[in-house]
């Protein structure tokens, strides 16, 4: 069945009609935590609406601080990550910092990399940015991007990652595989089949 417009009844044109938008389901418990926190109608439907199975408390959610973050010694194998990390800097080993472009992996690459110059003093020459381009490498630790990396003249021995790498096993391989380590840092899910080896 089409409708058409009284602008277009004697065009003779044919109108498709306007897709419905569906009501997205959504978390009575945490709807009800936000409008007795005093959040407003808009904003209780919309927290609720986009974290339907949520089960935690609200305030992490309305109210981010650092005494909501888990501690860091609970990510996995953050000990063994960290080691590696403080032997690049004292031995002055070259330090690639790898993250997607988009917000959260810019801000992420930013905090690493000052974070590793100004606070642990390792030289810029040391750090390489090794940012993925929207267009033509995509989102992750991509193929080009790897072999961008591999090509460097000063080839870092160490590669942190931040916002991608969960799902990139295979490109992980690949820098494993030239002698580069690479410590993961991301906030995405893992794949469907578990963490990689």
């Amino acid at each position: 069945m089409s409708h058409s417009s009284p602008a277009n009844a004697g065009s003779g044109k044919h109108v498709e009609p306007r897709p419905r938008i569906e009501p997205r389901p959504r978390n009575e418990r945490l709807y009800r935590q936000g409008l007795e926190a005093g959040l407003s109608e808009l904003q209780a439907r919309l927290l609720a609406g986009r974290l339907p199975d949520y089960q935690g408390e609200l305030g992490p959610l309305v109210d981010p601080s650092l005494r909501h973050l888990v501690h860091p010694e609970r990510l996995a194998d953050a000990p063994r990550a960290a080691e590696r990390i403080a032997q690049a800097v004292a031995e002055g080993e070259h330090i690639g910092i790898l993250t997607d472009y988009d917000v959260d992996g810019i801000t992420s690459h930013v905090v690493i990399r000052r974070t590793l110059n100004e606070l642990f003093g390792v030289p810029e020459s040391r750090l390489h940015s090794l940012i993925g381009h929207r267009i033509h490498d995509g989102y992750g630790i991509s193929l080009p991007l790897v072999e961008r990396t591999l090509k460097l003249t000063l080839r870092p021995s160490l590669v942190i990652t931040a916002d991608c790498g969960s799902s990139d096993e295979a490109r992980i391989a690949r820098l494993k595989a030239a002698g580069i380590d690479v410590v993961v840092s991301d906030h995405h899910a893992l794949p469907q089949e578990g963490p990689p080896p």
